[in-house]
């Protein structure tokens, strides 16, 4: 997690930990997220930039970056990081495109339209 959103979302991490969610491998991200329209609205609002930098640019994704590191590398090789996520969902039919890549990306989608603050 970033500076920011541990500043923001102290409280709401707290629930999250003391809910069994370990720190680490995003799991403490995912919980904020699956918990956003609960959350404190500062932390809300910090998370919501976070989701937009995550469907921005994949390699501050880290679910997409882990779930996705084989198809990123076939599908979207030469394709810049910003477009990477655009190019996976482009992709996400494809015979040897990985179900857990799949269920990344549509999570992130799924997300980042969810709140039509996250497109300008």
């Amino acid at each position: 997690l970033d500076a920011m959103l541990q500043s923001q979302c102290g409280r709401d991490l707290f629930e999250c930990t003391r809910a069994g969610v370990l720190p680490g491998e995003g799991r403490l991200l995912k919980c904020l997220k699956e918990k956003l329209s609960k959350l404190q609205p500062s932390c809300a609002a910090q998370l919501r930039k976070t989701v937009h930098a995550e469907a921005e640019d994949v390699r501050v994704n880290f679910e997409v970056s882990k779930a996705c590191e084989a198809e990123l590398h076939h599908y979207c090789a030469s394709v810049k990081p910003e477009g990477a996520l655009g190019c996976l969902e482009l992709h996400l039919g494809g015979s040897d495109f990985g179900a857990p890549c799949a269920t990344a990306v549509r999570a992130t989608m799924r997300l980042a339209l969810q709140d039509y603050r996250l497109h300008p």
